[in-house]
């Protein structure tokens, strides 16, 4: 019997060693597509959150916990004490949280997150990343920054938040002079 060893044009590698680097590039795209996946989960309950208070639609509201396993886990710090819950464990918690709460008391929010930081080991992730916002509560305008600390799980080819938990590290009204200042440069 003979065997003849296949060599590819690719910098005279053998067939057998493109084909693992093959496989090496394949776990990396994987990687790639999942912490995009993450980061377009992160937009989109961004973008849930915030115009769904801009449309005080509380339709938002269904589409925003389907982002969240069932069982989720969510901290919203002050906010979730402020509005009557000490924990929310469910996507039914949740939805009373963002309904009866939230949707109510907040009459408009942007809030943009960056910075990301992701370790993805195969079907979980940590996924944490910065937060900035402004918004109006009650009719006063509040701003401040924060962080999300997040444990997401893969469901089929979804990602789902698992736990969140919301890290102010500022939160305040903004006097209503502050625009008026001059800019430091």
């Amino acid at each position: 019997m003979w065997y003849v060893e296949c060599v590819c044009s690719v910098r005279n590698k053998t067939f057998r060693e493109v084909m693992k680097v093959s496989g090496d590039l394949e776990k990396r795209i994987e990687r790639l597509e999942d912490l995009q996946k993450l980061q377009d989960l992160a937009h989109s309950y961004c973008w849930l959150v915030d115009e769904g208070f801009d449309k005080q639609d509380l339709s938002y509201i269904d589409k925003l916990v389907n982002l969240f396993t069932e069982d989720c886990v969510c901290d919203y710090g002050n906010l979730s004490k402020a509005g009557g819950f000490e924990k929310i464990e469910s996507r039914a918690d949740l939805r009373r949280f963002l309904a009866d709460y939230i949707f109510k008391n907040m009459e408009s929010f942007r809030h943009y997150v960056q910075n990301f930081k992701a370790d993805i080991q195969g079907k979980t992730a940590k996924f944490d990343y910065y937060l900035n916002f402004y918004g109006i509560i009650g009719g006063k305008p509040v701003m401040g920054s924060g962080a999300y600390i997040n444990e997401c799980v893969k469901v089929g080819n979804e990602w789902k938040y698992k736990k969140m938990t919301v890290k102010f590290y500022v939160f305040n009204y903004v006097d209503a002079e502050w625009g008026k200042q001059k800019t430091l440069f």
